[in-house]
């Protein structure tokens, strides 16, 4: 489908063009597990804190829509900031984001294989091959929202290749909607993810709408993009320069 219109803006501090064209609107509740106390932690006052924080960032996650726009080539996942939540840092939120979804955003190029996490601290974009996840797609099926969806079972394939996702993933999709994507840098199932699922927080669909949205696409040649590895490497090294005098 045609283009039709194309122009440039700023959003989160990064430059992005925007495409109209048929896209999909697809809105997500996240939430995360329950705090799970280590019993090797024998620090107390920490293991409150913990459990305080999430149940915080719990009750955030209410409030938050999570937001996937999708033409099938390409996808952008983000969250929507509500005014309920004017009062909270943006500390607590980038927290928030880190714990669900890695970064303030996800940007993807299905046709390249190339998936890009936004910053949520310091300038850096951290890029890992779509493709670098093994699905089983099972026979299991149910209904979501009225889609016939199937459960998909994903296992990194290579965890040097993303340090932060090396754990299987769950994932229904349906093959009922002509398009892909999902709230994660690996929605390369041959359908539209509605629930996913991993050992730290999961993501059920609650409302799709077909139109004419905008695809913010980062203008990464602007920005400082890293591979994985290389990207822990840099982030190490800038966190060692920041606290390093201290």
């Amino acid at each position: 489908m045609k283009k039709l219109l194309t122009l440039t803006v700023l959003f989160t501090g990064f430059s992005f063009t925007i495409s109209f064209t048929q896209t999909l609107k697809v809105e997500y509740q996240a939430t995360i597990k329950d705090y799970e106390s280590n019993k090797k932690n024998e620090n107390k006052r920490a293991q409150n804190y913990f459990k305080k924080t999430t149940s915080e960032i719990k009750g955030m996650l209410k409030q938050v829509p999570y937001i996937l726009i999708t033409d099938n080539e390409n996808y952008f996942f983000y969250y929507e900031e509500p005014l309920t939540l004017g009062s909270v840092s943006q500390t607590r939120i980038n927290l928030m984001n880190s714990l669900v979804m890695n970064s303030s955003g996800i940007y993807v190029d299905l046709n390249k294989g190339k998936s890009y996490y936004l910053p949520t601290n310091f300038s850096l974009v951290r890029q890992v091959d779509t493709n670098n996840i093994k699905w089983e797609i099972t026979k299991t099926k149910e209904k979501i929202l009225g889609f016939t969806c199937y459960r998909a079972i994903g296992q990194i394939i290579n965890n040097n290749e993303d340090h932060k996702r090396v754990y299987a993933v769950e994932a229904w999709f349906t093959p009922e909607l002509p398009y892909r994507g999902g709230p994660t840098a690996y929605a390369n199932l041959p359908g539209l993810i509605l629930y996913y699922k991993d050992e730290q927080s999961s993501f059920t669909v609650v409302d799709i709408d077909e139109s004419d949205y905008e695809i913010k696409k980062p203008e990464l040649k602007k920005n400082k993009v890293f591979k994985d590895s290389d990207y822990k490497e840099k982030m190490d090294e800038m966190t060692s320069e920041m606290f390093g005098g201290r």
